[in-house]
């Protein structure tokens, strides 16, 4: 304990002076020791992680050859009985294909020979069967592919953004590798919608979540000239947190209604209520349809007139006339659309 003094012509040191002194030293360890901590935490997971495969590694390699073993005897024993019956599925296809074009050069060089160039669209989601087969048609430097890594939906069905991400990164540490063609510029979206996305995705992604660094390279850049930036129109993001528990509203029970929808709804009223936005110029995008029932009867209920898209189209045309539009779970491969307000069906609309 430090006892209170004083010198002449000066001022008494106290407890409390003495720690204010020090505080920006204790933050300072404090941070530094997180950051030690953090980094011990990571060399224990390691170390766990060498210490199991140390410990199973024999018996695992010994299970997945005896495994593989296993699946090559079925996959022929499966083969042949689809061939008894003139049967073959889609994947049969492919694999014969590959096989044909590997072990017939004849065949290969023909194919090779005849295509001038082989164009690959939305190449993030190519499997690598879809791979094998693309070197095996082109002949070494006529391909031309065009994709994008976060736009990838198609793992499930065995695509691997990685293999669109190897060439990215290989052609543009290395141009003799391949040509690397970015196209950032974007005429289909408004500079107000660009930017919001930017701000989003800038802070998301990274190497670890999303498979790049959302940085200067991979930015969209606003290029519609005929688009006028308007400062009145701002992007806002409305979080919903499922783990909350708000207060229980009217007709929550009756109508299912969840806390994210209510956060739509009263968006909606209060777009049209206090800004005077027509229901017709707003334009609500669901993850899939399995909802729609569901979010048209809420609808109804706090008297918001509504129209879908019907069932039968898969894609979202472009609304050009839309102004304002709530989003609610966008994420899968494909979305739903609903109209509020309209009388009409909408069309030219894009996502």
């Amino acid at each position: 304990m430090l006892s209170p003094f004083r010198k002449r012509n000066g001022r008494a040191l106290t407890n409390a002076s003495r720690k204010a002194d020090l505080k920006p030293l204790a933050d300072a360890y404090n941070e530094e020791r997180k950051t030690q901590f953090a980094k011990l935490g990571q060399l224990a997971d390691q170390i766990t992680i060498l210490d199991y495969q140390e410990r199973y590694h024999q018996d695992t390699w010994e299970l997945a050859k005896t495994f593989q073993s296993f699946m090559g005897d079925f996959v022929e024993a499966y083969r042949q009985l689809k061939r008894q019956e003139n049967a073959f599925e889609f994947a049969d296809i492919s694999h014969y294909t590959i096989e044909i074009l590997e072990n017939f050069p004849q065949v290969r060089e023909a194919y090779q020979v005849r295509f001038h160039e082989v164009m690959v669209d939305e190449y993030q989601d190519t499997n690598h069967i879809q791979e094998r087969m693309l070197e095996l048609l082109s002949n070494g430097h006529n391909r031309f592919m065009v994709g994008d890594i976060k736009q990838s939906i198609y793992r499930f069905r065995q695509a691997d953004p990685q293999i669109f991400n190897e060439k990215f990164q290989r052609y543009a540490q290395n141009p003799h590798e391949g040509k690397l063609i970015l196209l950032k510029e974007n005429f289909r979206s408004s500079s107000e919608v660009l930017s919001a996305t930017n701000d989003v995705f800038e802070r998301l992604m990274d190497q670890e979540i999303g498979e790049i660094n959302y940085d200067n390279m991979h930015q969209l850049v606003f290029a519609n000239t005929k688009l006028t930036p308007n400062p009145d129109n701002k992007a806002e993001f409305l979080l919903y947190d499922k783990n909350d528990t708000g207060e229980e509203e009217e007709g929550q029970a009756e109508t299912k209604l969840t806390g994210e929808m209510r956060l739509v709804i009263k968006e909606i009223l209060k777009l049209h209520q206090e800004q005077g936005v027509a229901f017709k110029e707003i334009a609500l995008l669901t993850s899939s349809r399995s909802r729609n029932d569901q979010i048209l009867l809420a609808l109804s209920e706090y008297g918001i007139p509504v129209k879908t898209d019907g069932e039968q189209n898969n894609y979202l045309p472009i609304l050009r006339s839309t102004s304002h539009v709530g989003y609610t779970s966008c994420h899968s491969q494909s979305h739903a659309r609903l109209c509020l307000g309209c009388s009409y069906e909408v069309s030219n609309v894009w996502i």
